[in-house]
């Protein structure tokens, strides 16, 4: 179904999107198959892999690079959905080694700045807010955990000073202000 809708020059976007979802759903169906036990971490992991390959193959032009995008968004939400989890968890106990999880989900903001760095004008901005909503997303994640809390801190430090340099903006100047001492004070805490 791929190949036919790839090779016809006026495919409609419903049925790209279609063929687009079920081709997701059949590597998560053949991963569920032959490894029926995963955990809810595992398949963050999965999800944030495939999430990397469809925002890797959206730096270009075409509905079929748009569906990409959109699927690489909904990845994104549904790894994060696997990961909150162990946030409320973390929260919840003193102790808790499964929140660890969190700290992979930030390569979703290092993505969207990619994208963002290598995408048109338009795209460029909804790419980059992408990135720093998504960066505060993650922070939310690794700050329970004190063993990750500063790379995650460092981590946002970094992204946002990239994305301030790419794109000349107060409030991300602002941010990067923001983490800069939030990783200083965690540093010397």
């Amino acid at each position: 179904m791929g190949l036919v809708a790839k090779r016809r020059t006026s495919t409609g976007w419903f049925l790209v999107y279609l063929t687009h979802v079920t081709g997701l759903f059949a590597i998560c169906s053949t991963i569920h198959w032959l490894l029926p036990g995963l955990t809810k971490e595992l398949w963050a992991g999965i999800l944030l892999a495939m999430m990397v390959a469809e925002l890797s193959y959206r730096m270009g032009r075409g509905i079929w690079r748009r569906s990409a995008w959109v699927f690489g968004l909904v990845l994104a939400g549904t790894s994060l959905l696997f990961l909150w989890h162990n946030w409320d968890v973390s929260w919840s106990t003193i102790t808790s080694s499964l929140s660890n999880w969190g700290i992979m989900w930030l390569i979703t903001p290092a993505m969207f700045m990619v994208v963002a760095i290598r995408s048109q004008i338009f795209h460029r901005n909804l790419n980059s807010g992408l990135s720093v909503v998504s960066l505060m997303v993650a922070q939310l994640l690794t700050l329970p955990v004190t063993n990750i809390r500063l790379i995650g801190l460092l981590t946002g430090m970094v992204l946002m000073i990239v994305n301030t340099a790419y794109f000349q903006n107060s409030l991300y100047s602002i941010i990067v202000v923001g983490f800069r001492l939030a990783s200083f004070g965690k540093g010397l805490w």
